[in-house]
């Protein structure tokens, strides 16, 4: 039987807690509401924010900024999708980086300057291209700059605004600057009406409007309009309108909806505090500014209208992300106070007088029970003026075998800004598949298709989802079938050669066997006395997430000040299939004196295993999880970041598994071309010739039980197509290998590809 339940606006709000799309505000404007989506992964302010076009459909990015004042910024990007309401972690830049600007044209997104640490302006300029999830670098701009304004005109050219690379006791500059992206050229363009930074900006055909932000003597609500010259958009008529009412402010949150520019939220002076104290001290942190929630929109002829509150207060969030529909979404940000904002919200201000959609798919999603009974619920809503009758549809699809296993349709009748709760019955999904849900609703005369369809992936599958290379975790605090099993250390080695010390120190391991690891093989490790392993010998006594560009190859059990002291020590046992290194009894850095005992086991076939005999010690305070390289390319996997999530925090008897991906077994479609084609034009007498095409992280020779022979390519090396190497049939020893089955196996940023190589004598 199919049931229906009826939710009002209060409804919804109490919706909140499964993570749905809800209405947040009480304001009866239609087109002038704040809806909540799922949040970001983690808490984020100082990162840039674009909507894009995509081949899957409109997406929202979030790309670099912080998680926290203590944090470094960092080269993450994550999109999300309004169809599947969910984010998805995409490859990273190339540099960390934050309060720098992006902004979307011609289908990709482009990311300008910001910094690393305050008073350091970059000049770099990187492209990320949604469809291939790929990474390339642009000419950087003239000067390194951060807290400036950016937008892109008729799809073609984007537009620098003031900025720069200043200092509490310097202005911002009021330099405006035009990039080519056909051209690769950098121009100069009519100067703004006086320095200005860190300002909320927007175009509407062709027409600029800048207001609020920095100038030498303080926040300032001033606001301007510029008319672009068509026929030579270096030109710009710059007239100022009227000020923005209430509080002066800066870096606010900012978008382009129904040809208006929003100006959300931003930084306040404090009362008492001095205007010439400027908003970003060297920690990135604001201090003397309090946070703001009223959202004011700009229209071309200079009238400023209030519109519905931001749930929230909100700053720092660099970027126009308005899709074009006319809703524009705030990701994160600083609200005047730490912690950092997660929560992902937009403000509508679409106006339809017949507009139905899906709000979201509450089940199925995520991990689901095997062969247990799975409810197919789905959330509808009306967000026109008048009544409307609709049909909806729900078809949740193996995507093994591409047939559905659930499908179901109904009628419904929604009142004007209302919403259904449908739950169209059961299924009960097989083990180790992954499921497509979709939904949708028909409705004649509707105005507004962009949210007819939701989809939602949720899966049977134990474990994480694969990494950029292939990683995945299980672990004994997820349903994965994975059993706790200790390793005993006793009989091993105790480390004592730690550099400095044995607080903060180092220690150069060699290995009995080459281990495989991203592509990479080693035979000689550092042990830091902080909980983790790496082939770079930095010692980081805070933990940091990944991915973390400032160790190699990262393997943390434990990543956490701890300090070995008077009874504890690290062990290590060498063995012919695996080696493993124990922490017993590490303390971390007063005023906690709880201990922790732990190990990391590296297994001959590449997988790491990670076990927690005793915890006592604060562990809401660690890393665990592993990272390929400087993490580029989505090679990581993070575990655990600081209690997040709070069921990942290890206790006492826990393990987790990384499992190394499989070598000689054919890849999951859409990766099996990642490397581009492999060819092996020689595989008789005498050396192979091997052709790439294709981006090559690494490039190796196993057997066929498994075990590496030869690293052709190392992980550091990036080898652009066409590239073509030889094999000498030797060993990493230098000896000739005999005839036989072998495997090559070649890496890419897009995933990798394994093919069998047959060599006769």
């Amino acid at each position: 039987m199919m049931l229906t339940k009826d939710y009002c606006r209060q409804g919804l709000t109490t919706l909140r807690v499964v993570s749905l799309v809800v209405a947040i505000s009480a304001t009866a404007i239609a087109g002038n509401e704040w809806y909540e989506v799922t949040p970001l992964p983690v808490p984020r302010a100082f990162h840039m924010t674009a909507f894009a076009a995509t081949d899957s459909g409109p997406r929202l990015y979030a790309i670099g900024g912080q998680r926290s004042p203590t944090d470094t910024m960092e080269r993450l990007c994550i999109a999300y999708s309004p169809q599947s309401n969910s984010w998805t972690q995409r490859a990273a830049m190339s540099q960390r980086r934050g309060l720098g600007q992006a902004c979307a044209l011609s289908g990709k997104v482009w990311v300008f300057g910001g910094c690393r640490t305050f008073g350091t302006g970059l000049a770099n300029v990187e492209v990320y291209n949604p469809n291939s999830n790929t990474w390339t670098t642009a000419p950087n701009m003239p000067a390194g700059l951060y807290d400036f304004g950016t937008v892109a005109w008729r799809d073609s050219l984007i537009l620098v605004f003031g900025g720069g690379s200043w200092h509490p006791s310097m202005p911002p500059t009021s330099t405006v600057r035009l990039y080519d992206p056909n051209l690769e050229t950098w121009y100069t363009a009519t100067s703004l009406p006086l320095p200005l930074g860190a300002m909320a900006c927007g175009i509407t055909g062709d027409t600029l409007l800048i207001a609020t932000g920095w100038t030498s003597s303080g926040p300032t609500n001033r606001a301007w309009r510029g008319i672009l010259n068509p026929s030579n958009p270096r030109v710009i008529s710059w007239q100022e309108l009227d000020t923005l009412p209430g509080a002066r402010r800066c870096r606010a949150a900012s978008g382009v909806a129904s040809g208006e520019l929003f100006v959300i939220g931003g930084l306040a002076l404090d009362a008492g505090s001095s205007p010439g104290l400027h908003p970003s001290p060297f920690s990135l942190h604001p201090s003397g500014f309090s946070g703001l929630d009223d959202v004011w929109s700009l229209a071309g002829n200079g009238a400023w209208t209030a519109r519905a509150s931001k749930p929230q207060a909100v700053s720092c969030v660099s970027g126009s992300a308005s899709d074009a529909a006319g809703r524009v979404y705030v990701a994160g940000g600083y609200p005047g106070s730490t912690p950092y904002l997660q929560t992902t919200e937009y403000l509508d201000m679409s106006s339809y007088t017949h507009d139905v959609g899906v709000t979201g798919i509450v089940s199925p999603a995520g991990r689901l029970a095997r062969d247990a009974s799975c409810p197919v619920s789905v959330l509808f809503r009306n967000f026109g003026t008048v009544n409307e009758n609709l049909s909806a549809r729900v078809t949740v699809l193996d995507s093994m075998t591409g047939s559905p296993v659930f499908t179901a349709d109904t009628s419904l009748s929604l009142a004007p800004d209302s919403a259904q709760l449908v739950e169209f019955g059961t299924f009960a999904p097989p083990g180790l598949h992954v499921f497509h849900t979709t939904a949708s609703v028909t409705l004649a005369g509707d105005e507004n298709p962009s949210n007819d369809t939701a989809r939602a992936r949720s899966r049977t599958t134990t474990g994480s989802d694969p990494d950029g290379y292939g990683y995945v975790y299980k672990s004994t605090q997820e349903p994965d079938n994975l059993a706790f099993s200790w390793f005993d250390p006793t009989g091993g080695t105790i480390i004592k050669d730690w550099a400095p010390n044995g607080d903060e120190g180092i220690s150069r391991r060699n290995l009995p066997f080459y281990f495989n690891f991203y592509g990479n093989a080693f035979n000689r490790l550092y042990v830091c006395t902080n909980g983790y392993l790496q082939t770079s010998n930095t010692i980081a006594s805070q933990n940091f997430a990944l991915p973390y560009e400032g160790i190699t190859n990262i393997i943390a059990p434990f990543w956490d000040d701890l300090r070995l002291g008077d009874s504890g020590r690290v062990y290590e046992d060498l063995l012919s299939d695996k080696f493993v290194y124990t922490w017993v009894d590490a303390r971390r850095q007063p005023p906690d004196t709880g201990r922790a005992t732990f190990q990391v086991i590296l297994q001959l076939n590449g997988d790491i295993r990670c076990n927690y005999l005793n915890v006592t010690a604060d562990a809401t305070s660690s890393t665990i999880g592993i990272q390929g390289g400087d993490g580029s390319w989505n090679w990581y996997q993070e575990y655990v970041y600081n209690a997040d999530p709070l069921k990942h925090v290890p206790t006492s008897s826990t393990s987790i598994l990384f499992d190394a991906p499989p070598l000689g077994i054919a890849e999951r479609k859409g990766l099996a071309l990642g490397p581009a084609e492999l060819h092996i034009a020689t595989v008789n007498r005498g050396p192979v010739r091997i052709t790439l095409g294709g981006q090559v992280r690494a490039l190796q020779v196993f057997n066929i039980s498994g075990s590496l022979v030869r690293t052709l390519v190392p992980l550091s090396s990036l080898l652009t197509p066409p590239s073509s190497l030889t094999w000498d049939r030797r060993d990493q020893q230098g000896r000739l290998v005999p005839a036989g089955v072998y495997l090559l196996r070649a890496a890419s940023p897009q995933g990798s590809l394994t093919r069998k190589l047959i060599l006769i004598d």
